[in-house]
């Protein structure tokens, strides 16, 4: 039996204790290289440590502390003065009382005299992040591998965070460390004056609503954004709306992960709202020779839309986490939508209640890792509908108060005329028709209150109200 083609325990356990007895990648030529082209560039070409900047992910790509030290230093310098030199550096590391531990002026002189010219920072440069990323990935992967073994948690949670360590190495994350407050005000600082400086009014993505972007500043990263409504309010509808504003006028990607609708469903709503056609004169095929041409220019327009629809049934927070990451890693989106969330599931849970509540902290979670805003639409229960006027409240999401608690912002939406079908009501209320309400109800960071916009069933499109604000066709295209 020794010819066997499976192997033994102790064949697969040999070749891994190898590995491990190893010394980790390192690349401490590179370092000293780039550090010795950094000072030369902080003398004269100043933008070379710009670029180094931007391909590094900080300190702790350098495997030698005293190389991390002496970054930090140069960074710090470079932010400070935007320019550097010997002299300064080994100044700026005495008060630090870090000279020593660097390895002493002649050092840094030593470092700055080994490099002919500082153009070649930015190879030396994916030399050492290529080392960095290699020793994250033998960190992870012994992380993993002791979980597999040894963990008693459920095989999901497992993959999850396997996957989550891999995808932060892939984009470049460090394990986060707390930072003083004095390091956090100064970089709040610098995005003020940035936004200052371009004049920039929307910090976060644009909805295409005047009065929601003066509400919210845009949709902002990090941010758990719920649209909650009864049925048939036009949840998907804005939700589509808003991805328009995003990845169609802004080119900016996102996706959308529907759990309700096929992607043909959305596809052909978002061409109705798109060409402004009657969907359901498309659906019956009564389409007159200006309308099908309007379609033809609306599919022009979304062809290179960078928007990507996930319409698998029956996903799990898991499943979506994992696919958003991939999305992210993969296409850079700025945006995720989840229609809707109640109807996810969350394998393990005891109850609804929790398994909903789960689901929130998850959907939270994921736009903190991947520093976007998520959308997530929810249900409301029908305690609206035996109030008077039957506007929604917040202790009316379905199933659990979590999602209130984990949400950055709760948008309500609310259509008066909905619930009056009469015709004596809408003679006597013809202000309300075509109007619905965006009720604020929860903003973390910013005010509450309520908004009004159009409302056009017949293309599931909702505009701004006030006239000057109306979209022209032109504006879409035509």
């Amino acid at each position: 039996m020794s010819n066997s083609k499976y192997a033994k325990r102790s064949d697969f356990h040999e070749p891994i204790q190898k590995l491990f007895d190893r010394l980790p990648p390192s690349a401490t030529e590179a370092e000293m290289s780039l550090l010795g082209s950094m000072i030369v560039a902080g003398a004269g070409d100043i933008h070379i440590i710009a670029d180094v900047i931007g391909i590094l992910s900080g300190p702790d790509d350098f495997e030698k502390p005293s190389h991390q030290a002496l970054y930090q230093v140069l960074i710090d310098l470079y932010d400070r003065n935007r320019s550097l030199d010997s002299v300064q550096i080994i100044q700026e590391l005495r008060t630090r009382s870090l000279l020593e531990q660097v390895g002493g002026a002649d050092y840094v002189i030593q470092l700055a005299e080994s490099v002919p010219i500082a153009e070649n920072a930015p190879y030396y440069a994916g030399l050492v992040q290529n080392a960095a990323k290699r020793r994250g990935l033998i960190r992870a992967s012994t992380k993993i591998l002791r979980d597999a073994y040894e963990s008693p948690d459920p095989i999901n949670e497992l993959m999850d965070r396997a996957e989550q360590a891999i995808f932060d190495i892939a984009q470049g994350r460090q394990e986060v460390e707390p930072q003083r407050y004095g390091e956090c005000v100064n970089e709040a600082y610098r995005l003020l004056d940035a936004r200052h400086e371009d004049g920039v009014t929307l910090t976060g993505l644009d909805t295409g609503f005047h009065e929601l972007n003066d509400m919210l500043s845009g949709l902002q990263k990090s941010e758990l954004v719920i649209i909650a409504g009864r049925p048939s309010m036009g949840k998907t509808a804005i939700a589509l709306n808003l991805i328009q504003q995003i990845s169609f006028n802004g080119k900016q990607p996102s996706a959308i992960f529907s759990l309700e609708m096929s992607k043909q469903q959305l596809t052909e709503r978002l061409l109705s709202s798109t060409s402004g056609v009657d969907a359901q004169r498309m659906k019956r095929n009564m389409l007159t020779a200006d309308e099908f041409r309007r379609l033809q220019e609306a599919i022009s327009i979304g062809a290179d839309a960078p928007f990507y629809i996930d319409d698998s049934p029956g996903m799990t927070i898991m499943q979506l986490r994992a696919k958003a990451r991939r999305l992210a890693s993969r296409k850079d989106i700025k945006g995720v939508f989840v229609d809707y969330m109640q109807l996810m599931s969350c394998p393990g849970a005891e109850n609804r209640q929790q398994e909903v509540s789960q689901i929130s902290r998850q959907l939270k979670a994921l736009a903190k890792e991947l520093a976007i805003p998520v959308i997530a639409l929810a249900q409301l229960n029908r305690n609206s509908e035996g109030r008077r006027d039957n506007r929604p409240l917040l202790s009316d999401l379905r199933e659990s108060g979590s999602i209130e608690q984990d949400a950055d912002v709760v948008m309500l939406l609310h259509r008066e005329e909905y619930y009056h079908k009469d015709e004596a009501w809408r003679n006597e209320n013809p202000q309300k028709l075509g109007v619905a309400e965006i009720i604020i109800a929860k903003q973390r960071n910013g005010p509450t209150g309520t908004i009004e916009l159009v409302w056009r069933p017949e293309v599931g499109r909702f505009e701004n109200k006030a006239p000057a604000y109306v979209p022209e066709l032109s504006q879409l295209g035509f």
